[in-house]
């Protein structure tokens, strides 16, 4: 088998470049995917990752991102919960 071949990678929220925008997704979409059989783990990560994002706001007054709420049970299955810049919204 060629390719990549590993068991785990590690990623790191704190960054404040792409790199960290994309980890913040996929803990937060990772999140998503165990709440059912999970909930604390998956509420703990949600609230890590949106703590991370409010100091990234208070340390960037017009930063023009916007967060929304993770385990609102309004929100269908599947739906993928956290920091989305305008960017990536278009």
């Amino acid at each position: 088998m060629d390719g990549l071949q590993l068991k785990y990678f590690v990623l790191n929220p704190t960054k404040d470049d792409e790199y960290g925008e994309a980890s913040k997704l996929a803990i937060l979409s990772y999140a998503d995917s165990i709440k059912i059989i999970n909930p604390d783990l998956a509420r703990d990560l949600s609230s890590w990752v949106n703590k991370l994002n409010a100091s990234v706001s208070e340390s960037q007054p017009f930063n023009n991102a916007v967060s929304t709420p993770f385990g609102d049970p309004t929100y269908p299955p599947g739906t993928r919960y956290g920091l989305f810049s305008k960017k990536n919204l278009k």
